[in-house]
């Protein structure tokens, strides 16, 4: 009999903990709490911006998806990013193929 499991951002937040802890001593974890604390102030639709010029077109996507949800953004006054951003990964997919 197969378990289902359900993952979501809660249980793996767990998981990532729990392996952090168990390779890195306290010290360690205070500087990566101090690292986690200054990015959280980084707009996430700044790193989407910052993201979409380093080319890095699908975690533009993410970070502009947390931004529409996070700040409960009218999607419709940034469409003309969301367009841009789905040309480029369009294009990118075609020119792997």
């Amino acid at each position: 009999m197969h378990k289902v499991i359900l993952i979501n951002e809660a249980s793996i937040d767990r998981l990532f903990k729990n392996f952090f802890f168990s390779i890195v001593s306290s010290e360690d974890y205070g500087e990566y709490q101090n690292v986690t604390r200054f990015l959280d102030l980084i707009p996430q639709d700044t790193l989407a911006v910052a993201s979409f010029r380093s080319k890095a077109y699908t975690r533009a996507v993410m970070h502009f998806e947390s931004f529409i949800t996070e700040k409960k953004q009218n999607i419709q006054e940034h469409l003309g990013f969301l367009q841009v951003l789905k040309f480029f990964l369009v294009f990118v997919c075609f020119i792997l193929k």
